[in-house]
């Protein structure tokens, strides 16, 4: 169980190492993210997933083993749903989820997009042999695609590295076809932050930050900004419960790093620093979720036929 008293322990631990309002000067841009991704990549490799994974991981309600292939899996499920034939991921990373897919539907035709060219470059020489999958060096601002080319559009913990994330809607449903689905997995805020205890707060901050997140929104203000693009929201769901044995398994990880001060020190001096801060995240995130001052959610919007009649 965790103990919440913990947390300015867990702040001070972070300050020792990193300086919190050195963490809290960081600004966010697409290379800053891309630096991010790149250097972590060893972290996320290492720690977190060798098949390619990097995004939280989803437990099933009946266990507490978490399922990489948890958020594929429900887009799978509206990929037949919708007997989908061209299927685009934005923020693709390494190709983990999009290639499930592209295996599981060999009759229709996947494009992954992302910032990072050597995220890209990995999922090109692993997926090499999927010839229904392809990828693209790009920015979800500015989609390189015709209109009405796809059926169903998906994103994993891309959409919260935007800028200007009305426009990235604006180009989703662009790209959409009449009936199309938009599926979203992200994190979000609590609307009411600033009624949380000050920790909270600040961990809020160093969690947004050491993950090249500008600021998580609430998820009202996402909602908000597809249905004035045109979606109609056909299902929310908080899936934070289940991401929380994810959390946790990050957290004991992470307090690892922090228990020795003087390699610390000697590791800050000798890998990148991307790496390394994603620990403020692994050490904090459990308080945060749990708190309900961030939270993980789902979201299936869906393109009205009817406004383009």
């Amino acid at each position: 169980m965790l103990d919440h008293t913990e947390l300015p322990r867990y702040l001070a631990k972070i300050d020792r190492t990193f300086g919190v309002n050195r963490l809290l000067e960081l600004g966010v841009d697409n290379d800053s993210i891309v630096r991010y991704y790149t250097e972590s990549e060893r972290a996320y490799r290492l720690f977190h997933s060798r098949d390619g994974s990097i995004h939280m991981t989803l437990a099933t309600s009946s266990s507490r083993s978490p399922d990489s292939l948890g958020q594929a899996r429900i887009v799978d499920r509206h990929v037949k749903d919708l007997s989908a034939s061209a299927i685009l991921e934005l923020g693709c990373g390494k190709g983990f989820n999009v290639a499930y897919l592209a295996r599981n539907h060999p009759q229709a035709q996947l494009v992954g997009i992302d910032l990072t060219p050597s995220h890209l470059s990995l999922a090109s020489r692993k997926y090499a042999k999927l010839q229904n999958l392809r990828f693209h060096l790009g920015d979800f601002h500015s989609l390189p695609f015709r209109d009405e080319e796809f059926d169903l559009i998906f994103e994993v913990e891309a959409v919260c590295h935007a800028h200007d994330p009305e426009r990235v809607f604006r180009e989703a449903y662009r790209v959409m076809r009449p009936g199309g689905r938009f599926v979203l997995f992200d994190g979000f805020r609590a609307p009411d932050l600033s009624k949380y205890a000050k920790d909270l707060q600040v961990a809020v901050r160093l969690v947004e930050l050491s993950m090249a997140v500008q600021q998580f929104p609430p998820v009202e203000h996402w909602l908000a900004l597809a249905t004035a693009a045109g979606f109609d929201v056909l299902d929310t769901q908080d899936l934070s419960d289940a991401i929380l044995p994810n959390l946790e398994r990050f957290q004991f990880l992470a307090r690892g790093f922090y228990k020795y001060p003087t390699l610390n020190r000697q590791l800050l001096r000798l890998l990148p620093k991307s790496l390394l801060t994603n620990s403020v995240a692994g050490l904090l995130l459990p308080f945060t979720v749990s708190a309900g001052a961030q939270r993980y959610y789902s979201i299936v919007l869906e393109k009205r036929v009817s406004n383009l009649s």
